[in-house]
This record gives C-alpha cells, sequence and structure tokens, in this order.
C-alpha cells in the first residue's frame, strides 16, 4: 500500500510515534512545551490543523535524466520513490517504508479492497464464540515458513501479539494501544491455530490488529536480542538510558532559549557520541543518506534523532524485562541480514540514499509471486520521475508529484490519476446548548443550503475528491454516493420553522442571537480558502453567515477550540481516518465528547444521541461483517440526518503506473482507493 495512504498532516504523524521507555525529549524546552499542549488532543481524536500544502503549478518541461544503470530485466518491477525508506515495519513515515513493510511480512488478514480483512496466513475469518471474546484462529498451513525457512507457527503469532501489547512496542500508537486495550490472552493451543481472549467484544480488533500486525519470527528476534545483548557483555546496562537522559537534560536547557545556544542544544551535537554507543556493542549506525535532501544536503538534527531512537532501543534490551527487550530489538535489526518475516518478498541488498532491491518468496504463502524482483529506485526530483515513468525506466509512481498530472495523464501505456486518501477535511458543528447548531434543522439547513461536489470540484479544480461518507474511503461500512444537489428553499423552510427570522442585513436571528459562525484557515491553503469563501457566499442565501478568519502560525486557536470549552460555533478540521469504521465512529460517541473531566477527546463538537451510540455500540461487537453493514447502514442514515458534521473533502494522492504492470489479467487503476493492496498478485507483461 503506498504510504501517502499513511501520510496526514504534521500532527496525524506525531500522533504515530512508538511508545518507548525512557525519555525521548528532542526539542528545545518551549518548542517541547508546545507539543506537549497538543498532545491530549492528538491522542484522544486524531483530530489535526490545517497544515500547508504546495499549490498545484502548470505542468513544465521534463528533462530527460542520464541513465547510467542496465535496463532491468522484464520481471522485474521498477518503482520511483521520493525518498530513502526510514523504516520497514509500522508505524510507515514514508512511501518506500510502507512498501517494504507491505512486502517483507504478512499479517494474518490483509485489508482488501473495500478494507474488509482478507485471509492471509489465517485460514479463514475467526471463529467467535463466549459472548464474542473468545476467537481461534486456525492458519492457512500447517508448513508455512518465515524467508529464512523457519517454521511459522501460531506460537509466533502469540509472540507478535506480545511484542505489540508490550510498553515498549515500536510499531505505532493505533496499533500498539489496540493490542494493548483490547487483548487479554493469546495462546496457541495447536501449532496451526491461534486462541485469543479480548477484555470485552471488539470486533475492529480483526481489522485494527489482526490486519496490521507483521507476524515475526520469535526464534530470529530472540536470536537477534541474544546477539546484541553479548555484544554489549562489558557494557553496563544502564548506561544507554542514562545516556538519552542526558542528552535529554542538555537538550532542554535553559540555556538553549538564547538566541546564540551553546554547544550541546542541538541533538546533532551528540551524534559523534550516540555513534560510539552503538558501534561499541557492534551495532551499525544508519547511512546519513537516509536523511538527504535532493541537493545532498542531510538533516544532521533527523539523523541524530533517529540514533537517538537506537541507543533508547539499545538500553531497553539491555535493561527491560524480557518482552520489552524483544520489542525493542525490532528497531534494531537489519532486515537484510536477518530476515524476521514470511511476506511474498525478500530484501536482497540496499544502497543506502539510492534504493534496494527485493526478490521474490518462493515459500510464500501463496506461492511465489509472478513478479520475481522489485527494484526501488530513490527519486526525489518528480520531474525527474515522470520521465523515467514514460521513458519506460521506472514501472510505478506511488506517489506522483502533483505538477507532473497532466504530463502523465497525456502519456502513452501509463495510468495516472488521483485516489482519495483516508484523510478528511470536516466541518465540526458545536452541538450543546447555548450555539446556534444546537438545533438539528439548523445543522440540516447548512447542509441542504451547499452543493458539496460543486463547492469542491470547482475551488480544487477537481484535485480533491467530495466526501460521500463519514469513514474511510471506498470503505465497506458506508455507502459511497455523491451528494445531493442544494435545496435552497428546502434550508430556508428548515430555518423559518426553527424560528430564525431575516435580519435587515439578510442574516438570521433568533431573539439576540445571530446565526453566524466562524471558520480558521492557514492563508497558505488556498484551495481550502477557496472552498471556504464560496461556501460562505451560498450560504448568504439562506441567512447563515460563515465569517472566514486566519488561521495564527502556532495553531493555537485550533488547539483552544477543540479544547474543553470548545468556544467554538464551526471548527473546520483534519481527520485521519481508520482501518475500521468504530475508530471514525468515536467522533459521534457520546462518550468521547469533551468535557470539563474530559477536556479533549474525538468529540470536539458534543454531539450526542442516544440512538446513534446504540448503533456505534453494536456495531463494535456484531460478529459478522454482514451483520455489521447493516448496522453501519443505520447509522449512515442517522448520522445524515442529524449532522452532527459536515464532512468537505477527502484529500488525494497522485500515482502513475505503466499498463504492464496488471493485476487479474487487466491494467491497474490508481484512482482507487486501494488499487494496490495485494501486490504479490501483480504479474508484468514485456515492456514494449
Amino acid at each position: 500500500m503506498a504510504a501517502d495512504d499513511r501520510s496526514g498532516d504534521a500532527l496525524s504523524a506525531m500522533s504515530g510515534m512508538a511508545r518507548t521507555r525512557g525519555p525521548r525529549v528532542r526539542l528545545p524546552a518551549l518548542a517541547r512545551l508546545a507539543v506537549v499542549a497538543l498532545l491530549p488532543v492528538l491522542v484522544a481524536g486524531c483530530l489535526s490543523f490545517e497544515e500547508p500544502t504546495p499549490t498545484p503549478a502548470p505542468p513544465t518541461p521534463t528533462p530527460t535524466p542520464a541513465i547510467t544503470v542496465a535496463p532491468p530485466a522484464e520481471d522485474t518491477l521498477v518503482v520511483g520513490i521520493p525518498g530513502y525508506p526510514t523504516g520497514f515495519l509500522p508505524p510507515a513515515a514514508d512511501a518506500g517504508s510502507a512498501l517494504l513493510e507491505d512486502l517483507l511480512f504478512d499479517p494474518l488478514y490483509r485489508l482488501g479492497p473495500d478494507l474488509a480483512p482478507v485471509p492471509e496466513l489465517a485460514a479463514n475469518l475467526p471463529m467467535v464464540t463466549g459472548a464474542g471474546v473468545s476467537w481461534s484462529i486456525p492458519l492457512a498451513r500447517p508448513d508455512l515458513v518465515f524467508q529464512d525457512g523457519s517454521p511459522l507457527r501460531s506460537s509466533d503469532v502469540v509472540f507478535s501479539l506480545e511484542l505489540a501489547r508490550s510498553p515498549a512496542c515500536t510499531l505505532g500508537r493505533d496499533l500498539c494501544d489496540a493490542v494493548a486495550q483490547h487483548l487479554e490472552d493469546a495462546l496457541a493451543p495447536e501449532p496451526d491455530r491461534v486462541a485469543l481472549t479480548l477484555t470485552e467484544p471488539y470486533q475492529p480488533f480483526l481489522a485494527e490488529v489482526l490486519g496490521r500486525l507483521p507476524i515475526v519470527s520469535e526464534a530470529a528476534v530472540r536470536a537477534a536480542t541474544a546477539a546484541i545483548v553479548a555484544a554489549a557483555a562489558a557494557m553496563d546496562p544502564g548506561d544507554p538510558d542514562a545516556q538519552v537522559a542526558r542528552i535529554a537534560e542538555a537538550t532542554n536547557a535553559d540555556a538553549c532559549l538564547s538566541d546564540s545556544p551553546p554547544f550541546g542544544c542541538r541533538l546533532a551535537d551528540h551524534s559523534a557520541e550516540l555513534e560510539q554507543t552503538l558501534t561499541s556493542v557492534g551495532l551499525v549506525p544508519p547511512a546519513r543518506e537516509i536523511w538527504a535532501d535532493p541537493t545532498g544536503a542531510v538533516d544532521e538534527e533527523a539523523y541524530a534523532g533517529a540514533l537517538l531512537d537506537r541507543v533508547a532501543a539499545l538500553g531497553q534490551v539491555l535493561s527491560g524485562r524480557e518482552m520489552d527487550a524483544f520489542a525493542a530489538t525490532l528497531a534494531l535489526v537489519d532486515p537484510a541480514a536477518r530476515p524476521l518475516g514470511s511476506g511474498p518478498f525478500r530484501l536482497e541488498a540496499a544502497k543506502p540514499g539510492e534504493g534496494m532491491t527485493l526478490v521474490a518468496n518462493p515459500s510464500h504463502v501463496r506461492g511465489a509471486p509472478a513478479i520475481g524482483r522489485i527494484e526501488l529506485q530513490v527519486v526525489p526530483d518528480d520531474a525527474v520521475g515522470a520521465t523515467l515513468l514514460r521513458t519506460g525506466e521506472l514501472d510505478w509512481l506511488p506517489q506522483a508529484g502533483t505538477d507532473q498530472a497532466q504530463l502523465l495523464g497525456d502519456a502513452e501505456g501509463i495510468r495516472s490519476g488521483r485516489r482519495p486518501l483516508p484523510i478528511q477535511r470536516t466541518i465540526v458543528f458545536n452541538t450543546r446548548p447555548g450555539h446556534p447548531y444546537e438545533d438539528v434543522r439548523v445543522r440540516q439547513a447548512f447542509d441542504r443550503c451547499l452543493d458539496r461536489d460543486a463547492l469542491v470540484t470547482a475551488a480544487t479544480n477537481g484535485t480533491q475528491i467530495p466526501a460521500q461518507g463519514w469513514s474511510a474511503p471506498g470503505s465497506w461500512a458506508f455507502s459511497q454516493s455523491p451528494s445531493r444537489p442544494a435545496d435552497v428553499a428546502a434550508a430556508n423552510a428548515l430555518l423559518d420553522a426553527a424560528g430564525w427570522s431575516v435580519g435587515d442585513d439578510g442574516i438570521r436571528f433568533k431573539g439576540g442571537t445571530r446565526l453566524t459562525s466562524e471558520v480558521a484557515i492557514r492563508v497558505s491553503r488556498t484551495d481550502l480558502l477557496a472552498f471556504a469563501q464560496a461556501a460562505s457566499e451560498a450560504l448568504a442565501a439562506c441567512g447563515i453567515e460563515l465569517v472566514v478568519t486566519e488561521l495564527d502560525l502556532t495553531g493555537g486557536l485550533l488547539v483552544r477550540q477543540l479544547q474543553w470549552p470548545n468556544p467554538f460555533d464551526t471548527v473546520l478540521i483534519s481527520r485521519t481516518l481508520g482501518v475500521d469504521p468504530d475508530r471514525d465512529m468515536q467522533a459521534y460517541a457520546t462518550e468521547h465528547a469533551t468535557s470539563e473531566d474530559n477536556p479533549a477527546d474525538a468529540n470536539p463538537g458534543g454531539y450526542s444521541s442516544p440512538a446513534t451510540d446504540a448503533l456505534i455500540a453494536d456495531g463494535r461487537v456484531a460478529v459478522t461483517q454482514a451483520s455489521r453493514a447493516s448496522i453501519y447502514e443505520q447509522l449512515d442514515a442517522a448520522l445524515d440526518t442529524d449532522v452532527p458534521a459536515w464532512p468537505i473533502w477527502y484529500d488525494t494522492g497522485l500515482a502513475a503506473i505503466a499498463e504492464r504492470v496488471e493485476a487479474a489479467g487487466a491494467p491497474l487503476d490508481p484512482t482507487q482507493p486501494r488499487y494496490d493492496w495485494d501486490i504479490a498478485s501483480w504479474s508484468l507483461r514485456p515492456r514494449s
């Protein structure tokens, strides 16, 4: 799956930071305080303010790059990625890392084109008994093996779950927390069967955990941990933790707030000592080229941060509990030297800063892939990437440059297009007493007064896709139907019935309250500004005033709005949508409404409906997808009626792929949300 499926804004990325033991502070004190203030919002609700994005530029001539390598073999898929992968396990932060995760590892289930779990290492969907908490999962075959040829047993699945449940889990906050919160016990009663006990009935566990957790080899992780411990025999186990704490103290010292901070205030000032700690126990520091920009300049702070992460992980390996040590080891393993997974491809070679080569795994659970090799080539320049694709030296750009859209769209033998990402721009209404949008009729009038599809298309020149549901695009759970056109007469009738009169200035009022609200947007987001201004003009025909204001650079205004007491009537936010609809529905559950006792959570608008709450709860515990789909159909209708928020659009990602790359005998369609969900099933026609 392409990395931009997982890349929201900067705050969403921060909310997925790995949980580790020990200090991980990397910022000067002032910046650290700002981040700490934001974290409750991020952790609770996956909400974020608008980040600046480049304005699409007109197509420019693309230079023809010099080719210095031999043409790839016919059975080689050549993929252009914008930067060298920074990791190979979740959470993926870039296109290359997402591909590696997808190709090197197998979960029990893969998430299909509609996000429905499809058995991979598992033989079929779980058998759920015991009032929904007892899950029995048979493996696909008794002779499953990892890429290194070692047997893959149910005990490896249990081990992988325990790694994710560890406080030292480095697989991303969402995944780690889902396991820690919902898994009571995991057993391997038979070599080819896993038995799980959940803390409560929770069907989203299937997609959120079993559909995402990479199954790793227990034997390989244990061997890697033992090797690190043996190499560090002469080191005091507490030394790495002490070093991390010392660096955190130095970089957060008061002296670092000056205009000319002394040596030691930057993480990069400590790179040499961090490198020495790693090399002293036989661990190779990451290549600096990973953090180089297109000019070759290295982001030394990012490099030092990666070193600090590894030293913190080393400290956990040496001084943590056994399972915590194993979990931390994942951050220190070289996947080329020690394969951990059973995925369809194995990492054969890597050249930092330039690319990687993967070869097909002949022992894969579904058999050897039809594609024999995959080459990941770092192509940081969008124009060069487009040229290489057009000349046939690349087969796929999972993350193409937006300024190359027209050139790629006109190219023969290439399919390109924008697909919706699981990032939704949404206007949230404050539905609490005393606010204009407390009345459902006012929210319905807002909705009926606007033509979402027309507004989005006009404001973005078709670069964004109008939101068509309450969950991830293409999800099995919600209908994906076009919005209805505006009906100004119906909107005005609703407001009349609700007792809102039209004032002399055309804006409605009721008692002493005007029907007015604001949305704050960064001036750099010209697409959002154009949309909001057009919506404001359209709403005026219904007597609704929407004032568009400038969002401050720090985002402090939005943070205040999203935290109790939530001083807003309307607020424009970005939501990162989940792989299971239950996660998205928390934004509309009463239990997640912000309050004095719960100041930052997923439901800042305070929307509350017993009927909606009951449907959300039912969808969480229903066992079959068919029964859940029926519940979400009712929930979809309820939210459409109540309008607790007004989804605007899904952010999009541009991708391009050669028609010689096929699935089921046909070229791929990069406009589909999850066209790349099963790369192992792809095949290649000869190059023309």
